[in-house]
């Protein structure tokens, strides 16, 4: 991938159901929230620290810059992102999004 910018930005791991013998499967993607490239994408039968490593190495072997990236606040990605960018080699942040009333939110803080 060429360029500086925030290429992937927004890696989601999305949990896509298929009734077959086989079981459920997981998607994991890497979207560029700029151009909605898709660099890279896995699946995998689960949504585990292996799984999270697997995606990340493969994201990682194709960017060419450092970039932004954002995950969900699944802990496996915390040691995959480590491993594979190192914590100096990437911009890293995790997104959590908080649901409910705004009245419950407001508790919160």
């Amino acid at each position: 991938m060429r360029g500086s910018g925030p290429l992937p930005r927004n890696p989601v791991s999305s949990f896509l159901h298929i009734k077959v013998a086989v079981g459920d499967v997981w998607t994991w993607t890497a979207i560029d929230a700029d151009t909605k490239l898709v660099p890279c994408w896995f699946l995998s039968e689960s949504r585990d620290a292996g799984a999270a490593y697997e995606f990340m190495s493969d994201l990682e072997g194709r960017l060419a810059h450092r970039i932004q990236l954002t995950t969900d606040g699944h802990r496996a990605y915390l040691e995959a992102v480590d491993s594979t960018f190192g914590y100096l080699g990437i911009d890293y942040a995790v997104l959590i999004k908080l649901y409910g009333h705004i009245s419950s939110v407001m508790r919160v803080q």
